[in-house]
């Protein structure tokens, strides 16, 4: 397995299985003024649905992709820590969770261990843009299973606070992919 070499898409599967996420909040969508349901905005602009909770979310979805600037590790009780930064650049399909994003990494594998199937990670991260800005917390699972390209895999959840001009929004989402690209799904919400 390579390890510390970016974020990379993987395969139509694990897209399928982040947008799973978006079409089941899609589900929750309160049509009791309209039976039927109506259709999607003409000018493709992000809808808003209104959740049984009485939450309102707008989806959002979209890839990234990183570079990796810097890193390294260290053995810790049988334990390899690795810490990584990338930055990155998100193409979302709203455009307040667009921009450049910094990234800082650190996945814990077991040493000696060619067989990691699921090593955890957590990340600080901050996305930017002219708007304001998203700083919060993911953490997920590095799959040592590789695609056909030799890359692994990472699954993770992301909850961001909003800042400047997105100060009252958290914005949550899946990432599923691989090194160098990763595909998003999730939504955002007024903050709790």
């Amino acid at each position: 397995m390579t390890r510390g070499t970016g974020w990379r898409l993987r395969s139509l599967p694990t897209v399928g299985a982040a947008l799973l996420l978006l079409v089941s909040v899609a589900s929750c969508q309160d049509r009791s003024t309209d039976p039927v349901g109506s259709a999607e905005p003409s000018d493709n602009s992000p809808s808003t649905l209104a959740t049984d909770l009485g939450t309102e979310r707008t989806p959002v979805f979209g890839t990234t992709t990183c570079a990796r600037s810097e890193g390294g590790s260290r053995t810790r009780g049988g334990l390899e820590i690795l810490k990584e930064h990338f930055s990155c650049t998100d193409e979302m399909s709203d455009p307040r969770v667009s921009g450049s994003d910094e990234v800082d990494v650190e996945t814990v594998f077991r040493v000696g261990d060619d067989d990691n199937l699921a090593s955890p990670w957590t990340a600080e991260l901050v996305v930017s843009n002219d708007g304001g800005s998203w700083r919060g917390t993911c953490t997920g699972a590095l799959e040592s299973m590789t695609d056909p390209m030799g890359w692994p895999t990472n699954y993770g959840i992301c909850t961001l606070a909003g800042e400047g001009g997105y100060t009252g929004l958290s914005y949550v989402y899946l990432l599923a992919g691989g090194n160098a690209e990763l595909v998003y799904a999730g939504w955002i919400e007024p903050a709790a």
